[in-house]
Formats: structure tokens, sequence, C-alpha cells
């Protein structure tokens, strides 16, 4: 049973919580409770309206006999009206605390926080006190501020209750030994009450909602594309769109990522509907992709975080900027090789958070053999980039964020690229160009030396003497063909 009192008087009121509406009997006392009976009423009544401004009149009256019903619109809670003889008597509990977020589910993303709002209307002269609790506090930090925020039509003071919801790690506040792991999704839930709150009928129920401390998924990542093949027409968009395909030649690819090549060109189809036009990158200058993190179809930012780049035809004809050595790897950093190795012949190929180890971390004992080897992990504190060889042609990646700490979401698209501006390969080797040049200049600087020195000999004489005849022969003959063609002058 319920008790309430409608005034500071002997006249108390009660009836059955928890019964439905229309069979909730009413019970009346008028000696402060300690004996009550069945209410009946025989008069007449009259509505009373609770919302502005028919709140500030009564409605026709009408004739009522028999045990009182209690009519709960939606919305009002804990109000009773009783018409009785000449008095209008009124239960009412001014107290309210609700909240938009009551019984929902709420997802926070790593580095990402959730704003939750709570409206409260004390007891009149009252202030409240929030009472705001998390059931996994080494998961879930948070910050509340309560402010006046309006009054209500009565007179009330209004206050609104903003709460700040984010990882407890993200805080700063916490002992790191008081927090869980951040790199593991966990859950809690969020309670909010009001601590000084009265002993009234109304059941003034805290409000919780339950959050999701794990992926977002609603996040994607897209790659930047403001200058593409199309753009600077380099490819043309509808022949793309045609079934167009594209061949690798087999000393270019591998499945197995060795460098050795294939035995047979590969023979790729261009997926336009998927990928678009590609990227335009100048193969002599070093590149890497902008990587946009995008939610809920808007753009959030510009992703920082470590990532790899996979080419998903095989293609080996690039390398990166920076080693292992120059990205001041303390240990061996991962590559895809040694990835395939850990993977075994089961299961898919994947680099991602779920195995990513830096080769910065201090807990990593792997030790550096290789420090010329290149650095295969792109942003993140290096700048390392792509550098593409003598290849004009097209690449389709698969990029995967690595980065453990920047989202619990496997966030991985594929983009393509196009590459140009690559001479074609000599068809003489470099080195053979090279030697052969080499010998020319020898060979010039030994007839420089040798020539005059042979000329001074009998033999040299001789050679002189014949290159002078034959001077003589061709100047003679050259005279002779001169006259001939000179016109005669005839006197009469």
């Amino acid at each position: 049973m319920c008790v309430f009192f409608q005034d500071i008087s002997f006249f108390v009121f009660a009836y059955l919580h928890g019964d439905a509406i229309a069979q909730t009997t009413m019970y009346f006392s008028d000696n402060q409770g300690y004996r009550f009976q069945k209410y009946f009423h025989e008069g007449q009544a009259q509505f009373l309206y609770s919302d502005y401004p028919l709140n500030h009149s009564l409605g026709l009256p009408f004739n009522y006999s028999g045990l009182l019903d209690i009519i709960s619109a939606p919305g009002q809670k804990g109000v009773l009206i009783f018409w009785f003889k000449k008095n209008l008597l009124i239960s009412k509990n001014a107290e309210l605390l609700q909240g938009d977020f009551e019984n929902k589910i709420y997802n926070i993303d790593m580095n990402s926080k959730l704003e939750l709002a709570a409206l409260m209307i004390p007891r009149p002269s009252t202030s409240p006190v929030p009472l705001v609790i998390v059931s996994n506090p080494h998961s879930l930090g948070l910050q509340a501020v309560i402010y006046e925020n309006s009054h209500t039509y009565d007179g009330n003071i209004e206050y609104k209750l903003n709460i700040s919801l984010r990882q407890q790690q993200h805080y700063g506040r916490a002992d790191p030994s008081f927090t869980s792991s951040i790199e593991r999704p966990t859950m809690s839930t969020v309670t909010v009450d009001i601590a000084n709150k009265e002993i009234s009928c109304v059941d003034l129920k805290p409000l919780t909602a339950l959050i999701s401390i794990g992926c977002d998924l609603e996040k994607k990542i897209v790659i930047r594309n403001e200058i593409s093949a199309c753009n600077k027409g380099i490819l043309d968009p509808v022949t793309l769109q045609n079934n167009y395909s594209y061949v690798i030649e087999k000393e270019a690819y591998s499945f197995d990522f060795q460098t050795e090549g294939s035995t047979e060109d590969l023979v790729v189809p261009y997926p336009y509907e998927k990928l678009g036009c590609p990227l335009l990158v100048y193969y002599n200058t070093p590149w890497k992709p902008v990587v946009e993190l995008w939610r809920d179809g808007s753009f959030e930012e510009v992703i920082q975080a470590e990532y790899v780049l996979l080419e998903v035809n095989g293609l080996f004809t690039y390398t990166y900027s920076l080693t292992a050595r120059t990205a001041l790897c303390s240990s061996q950093p991962q590559n895809w090789t040694s990835i395939i190795k850990e993977r075994g012949d089961i299961g898919p190929l994947n680099w991602d958070r779920e195995n990513y180890v830096s080769c910065r971390d201090p807990n990593n004992h792997v030790p550096l053999k290789w420090p010329d080897v290149p650095y295969q992990i792109l942003g993140g504190p290096t700048d390392n980039k792509v550098t593409f060889d003598q290849r004009n042609g097209f690449y389709i990646f698969l990029i995967s964020i690595v980065d453990p700490y920047y989202s619990y979401c496997h966030l991985e698209t594929i983009f393509s690229v196009y590459v140009y501006g690559a001479f074609p390969l000599p068809m003489i080797p470099p080195e053979i160009t090279i030697i052969l040049l080499m010998l020319a200049i020898l060979l010039s600087v030994w007839l420089a030396y040798m020539i005059p020195k042979v000329l001074r000999t009998e033999w040299g004489h001789r050679v002189q003497g014949l290159w002078a005849s034959l001077g003589r022969t061709c100047v003679s003959h050259a005279g002779a063909a001169h006259a001939l063609k000179r016109p005669r002058i005839v006197s009469k």
C-alpha cells in the first residue's frame, strides 16, 4: 500500500500500489492514518486540467456516485483528483527526474565520448542532490555538472544535469592499477538518481542506460581522392566502366610476397563500381594516402594512427622510404612476410589491431636482427611513405588500421592508385651501357695519345704523303669540274 498526505491535516488517502489502474481501491482515513475505510463518494465532480493554459480553470461539473476510479494519463504520475463536497482535494508530487537516455543502449568507441542530459524538478524550497553512478568504474569515467535551467509555470526551479562519459583511461585521474585493459571492449551502466528525494507514493525511479565500450559500427574510413587519373584526362571513366581490365607483367607480381615474379602475366578486371577512378600518383614522388574517418555519413577527422597497405593482386614493384633503423625501431618490426609465417597455411591473412605489435613497444623483446629491411607501417610517429618502381599502371590496395589504441573497430577499406610518369625500361641493361661508354672514352684517350706519335715515324710520313696526294687529286678534280661549268664570254 502507498500512503500520501494531501495536506498537513487528519485526512489521509491511500491506494494499493501495483494493481491495474482500473482495479485500484481507494482508502480514506480521518485520524492521521490510524484507521482506514474504503473511500466512497456521492455528489458532483469536475475535471482538472494539468496543461497550461487550461490548468487555470475547471471543467464542467458532473454527477458522480460510487467508488472513485483512478485515471492516470500518460506522463502524469502521482496526481489524484477528488471532488469532496465543497472542497477540491488534489494530491500532487512535484518531484521530477527525466532523461531521454532512460532504458537505452549507447556506444562509446576508443577516443570518443558520450554526452547525456537529465532534468530535475525538486519539491518547492529544496535543491536536488544528483547521484550519478557507473557500474564499471574501471572502464567508464564520468563528469557531471548541474545548474538551474528554467522555471515551471507554478514557480518550481528546473535543474539540468549534464553528464559526460568517456573511457576511464582517457580522463587521466585514475591509478593505472585501477583501470581495466583499454585494448578490450567492456560494458557498464550509468544510473542517475536524486540522493535527497523524499518518500512519496510516486515511484520516482532512477534513470538507467546501458553503455557499450566497444566498436562504433557507424564508423568507416575513406581515402581522400582529390586528384584522380580521370580528372587529369589520363584515364577515361567511360572506358573503365565498360568491363575494363589490365595486365600485370609476370615479373611484377607474386602472391607469396616473393620478388621472383610469376610464370605468366595476370589479367585483372577493374571493379569501377567499387573503386571509381583511381588516385593519380607520380612514380618518382614518395607518397602516402590521406585517410579520413567518417561516422554516420559525416566527416570526423584525418586519421593519424598507424596503418598498413597490401596490394591485393600481389604487385611488389613498390617499397618504403624508411627502414627499421631509420624508423627508430628498438625491436624487429612486423611485415607481411612475418604475418604470413605466423598465420601458417590456415586462416585469413589479417594484419590489424588484434595482432599488431609496435617495434617501439618496450615489452616487445624481438631482437633487431635486420635493421635495413623496409619499414612497412605508415602513419603514427613516423613520416614513412611509399615509393614506386619505374612502372606505370594500376595498384589496388587494402588499407587496415593496426593501431590498437585508435578504435575497437576493424577499420579497413580498398582503394586504387594509378602510377604515371615512368619511362619504359631500356632494352640494354644500364650496367652494360656504362661499360661501353667507359670503353669508348678510354679508346678516345688512347687514340689521342698514339696518333701524333705514329705520325713522326717513317710509316707515318708515308701515310701523311698518301693523304696529301689524295687531297691534291681531289682538289684538281674539283677545279676541272668548276671550269667546265663556268660560262664563256663571246665577243662580236
